[in-house]
């Protein structure tokens, strides 16, 4: 890839082995993945909704982990999931809570949650999440949590000005705010849509969060 680079720049991927040796680096340490899960299910034990796999450390090793076995169905199985009795709209719900605790709260984040990666199955007559494969994880540190939920606040409310202050602290420059306008003048309105419904759920601690002291505005959409 070195030599790749230095022929032909317009065909450098070495960042891309680089990335990949150390996600694989980060997957294949089971140790490491079973730490994560334990760490996953901590942040989010107040939601009752998400379970994560209990890991049975007397039979693991860097190389092999053994997790508690759950049954239910891929999310991705919505024929399924309807069939079987559950609420896409509350599963939505759970799914982006759950994931917007991460990104916003804890800035733990499962880094790599395909279908795959996320089942579902009853718990009572409730819908619960489990989450499955801790191997990958990311950490936002707070200060980019902060401008990450000031960013989104600034979507909902329609603030290009705020939308461009804190796209440029999380490292976009001027010229891709627009990308960031056309999703808040609703481009992606089922993205968009979803993530305000979160955000203004959650506007009292994102507005401390960002500690603002001003009155908080109503919203509407």
């Amino acid at each position: 890839m070195n030599i790749i680079g230095l022929l032909h720049s317009d065909f450098n991927f070495k960042w891309v082995v680089d990335d990949l040796k150390d996600s694989l680096r980060q997957e294949l340490d089971f140790i490491n993945e079973g730490r994560n899960s334990e760490k996953c299910a901590r942040d989010l034990s107040h939601l009752r909704y998400v379970h994560v796999p209990k890991v049975y450390w007397d039979l693991c090793s860097s190389r092999v982990l053994v997790a508690e076995y759950i049954e239910g169905y891929k999310i991705s199985e919505v024929k399924k999931l309807i069939s079987n009795g559950f609420d896409l709209a509350d599963i939505n719900k759970k799914l982006f809570e759950a994931f917007g605790e991460q990104i916003f709260q804890t800035g733990f984040v499962h880094a790599d949650p395909h279908s795959g990666n996320v089942i579902i199955r009853k718990n009572g007559k409730d819908a619960q999440l489990v989450l499955l494969d801790h191997g990958l994880y990311e950490t936002i540190s707070e200060r980019d949590r902060t401008s990450l939920s000031c960013m989104w606040k600034a979507i909902v409310l329609q603030d290009h000005d705020q939308m461009r202050k804190y796209s440029k602290e999380l490292g976009v420059d001027g010229e891709n705010v627009g990308h960031v306008k056309k999703v808040a003048g609703g481009t992606v309105p089922n993205v968009s849509f979803r993530l305000s419904g979160y955000l203004l759920e959650r506007r009292r601690d994102l507005l401390k969060l960002c500690r603002l002291e001003q009155k908080e505005k109503k919203l509407y959409i």
